[in-house]
């Protein structure tokens, strides 16, 4: 028998994603809560092995959770194996430090090795990781990657990601060819040639979310590599962690989007579930007879109170429960998420369980269903203007980024209105409400723990000068600072390009659900 058995827990969760059952199964994404309430520095939680999968394991033991969610701060690995340089801290999960991109020409492309799955960064660790977690809990492990687009903006930095796509696509084809063929593909191929048990390759794509590009952005330059991943891969690829769905004026058409990337599952989470309303999310998932995985609100876990806690858990639960193929997903517990706020969210899925339910009938999202407009499908590179020179433009691109992803509302305002004046293409139509990042600058930290989705937030007059934000392919109708709800945010924290989640959804060949929850947080 293994030392930590949750058995019951995973046989819960394969039921609820195969034939259905009434007895509703949670999952967390929680690496960073668990180096925290171990009381464990990031910089050894992150590096020993054992360390990570005991300290991972005896978090899901005493707080009670259904399974262990075995996710690392998967959006380094890779970029850390080219040789992007790690930085450690003792308070939070790693993050890339960027300040000099390892990719800012074809040269620099030229010159990289595929890095050796045996020797490389990290990628140890991560076999030392899936070893253990095989040994220590007796089911398959997962592994995870980061998909190639967000890869991409690891090597690159996201604006001279998106620069380039503007300026030079075919570059850009060739540098996501390089990290899908001579990166991902063959360490994939290693960990199932070391674990054959592992079912599926569950990945986090976090920063191709539509707050960020374009639909047919992320169909070209994300989606496409994906499933060019799947060809080259001797396990099913999954990637389940776009977000933005309450920013698409074609939901459904963006669902089904999302499909093609994750076929066996419906993943959908707050703010935008939330905001979109979870009836419409399950009616998706019962006309396609799909599981659902329903994500809470990382600010609403982290803030709490208790009362509100149990309020969207229970929501989610009653009306996702119509399917009998529900998962609720515990988003983005992070180092700032208050243990007991954790306790509460547990004790209200057990409770729901067993029949206490004092928030029955209670329909709290949807009420404000309002998505924002984007740029429509066309030849998005034509869409980005660029007023100013191109230094000037990579540099707005980059404070606005950045302030996205720091929730830093006031300044985004101010970068906006500088770009709506100058006409530079800027990624304006989302803001997010949080205190500006002290950290170093070129820190993007990909620690999948705090992904958080951003809402519309921006209001402008209606004048011509409304088109100069179409850059990124948000086009925004107003630039509305006060609009922030709290029910609508989740949590700010570190992340760095999508937060992933481990969720071991991948016991059912089917994946985890990763982060799901943006924590993604450029230090800058």
């Amino acid at each position: 028998m293994p030392e930590f058995d949750f058995n019951e827990g995973y046989a819960r969760l394969a039921a609820a994603m195969t034939t259905g059952s009434d007895d509703i199964p949670f999952i967390a994404q929680m690496h960073e809560f668990s180096m925290k309430s171990k009381g464990v520095p990031g910089r050894a939680f992150y590096t020993d092995p054992e360390t990570f999968v005991r300290g991972i394991l005896e978090t899901t033991r005493d707080f009670g959770f259904d399974t262990p969610s075995l996710i690392w701060d998967a959006y380094n690995i890779e970029a850390e194996a080219l040789g992007a340089n790690l930085v450690l801290f003792d308070d939070m999960a790693p993050a890339i430090d960027n300040v000099e991109p390892i990719i800012q020409s074809e040269s620099d492309l030229a010159r990289l090795p595929s890095p050796d799955p045996y020797g490389a960064g990290r990628m140890p660790f991560v076999m030392e990781v899936l070893r253990l977690v095989q040994e220590l809990t007796g089911q398959p492990p997962g592994p995870c990657y980061c998909a190639p687009f967000t890869l991409a903006v690891q090597c690159m930095t996201f604006e001279r990601l998106i620069l380039a796509i503007k300026d030079d696509p075919a570059y850009v084809h060739k540098v996501l060819t390089f990290l899908t063929d001579e990166v991902l593909a063959p360490y994939l191929n290693a960990l199932v040639r070391e674990f054959p048990e592992a079912t599926v390759l569950d990945g986090s794509d976090a920063t191709a979310s539509l707050p960020f590009i374009t639909q047919d952005m992320l169909e070209e330059f994300s989606l496409q590599y994906i499933q060019r991943l799947q060809g080259l891969c001797d396990r099913p690829v999954i990637c389940d962690n776009w977000w933005g769905d309450s920013f698409s004026d074609n939901r459904e058409a963006f669902w089904e989007t999302k499909l093609l990337a994750t076929p066996d599952y419906f993943k959908i989470q707050d703010p935008d579930l939330f905001k979109v309303g979870a009836q419409p999310a399950v009616d998706f998932a019962l006309a396609k007879d799909l599981p659902i995985v329903m994500g809470a609100d990382n600010n609403v876990l982290q803030r709490g109170p208790a009362e509100d806690i149990w309020q969207r858990i229970h929501e989610y639960m009653e009306i996702g429960g119509q399917s009998r193929k529900l998962v609720i997903y515990l988003c983005s517990l992070s180092a700032q998420t208050p243990v007991e706020h954790v306790r509460s969210a547990i004790a209200a899925v057990k409770a729901y369980r067993t029949g206490e339910r004092p928030h029955e009938g209670l329909r709290l999202s949807g009420a404000d269903d309002a998505p924002v407009t984007m740029a429509q499908p066309g030849d998005f590179r034509a869409r980005i203007s660029t007023g100013g020179s191109r230094e000037e433009t990579e540099q707005l691109l980059d404070d606005i980024y950045n302030g996205v992803l720091d929730f830093a509302d006031e300044d985004v305002a101010a970068l906006v209105r500088r770009g709506l004046d100058d006409e530079l293409g800027t990624l304006a139509g989302v803001v997010h409400s949080r205190n500006a990042s002290d950290e170093p600058e070129g820190l993007v930290s990909l620690s999948l723990s705090h992904l958080s989705p951003v809402d519309p937030l921006l209001e402008v007059d209606a004048d011509s000068r409304k088109p100069a934000l179409d850059g990124l392919g948000v086009h925004v109708e107003e630039l509305h600072l006060d609009a922030l709800h709290s029910e609508n945010l989740s949590d700010p924290v570190s992340h760095g390009a999508g937060a992933e989640d481990g969720c071991s959804l991948d016991v059912v060949r089917v994946h985890r659900s990763r982060i799901t929850e943006r924590g993604l947080k450029s230090r800058g």
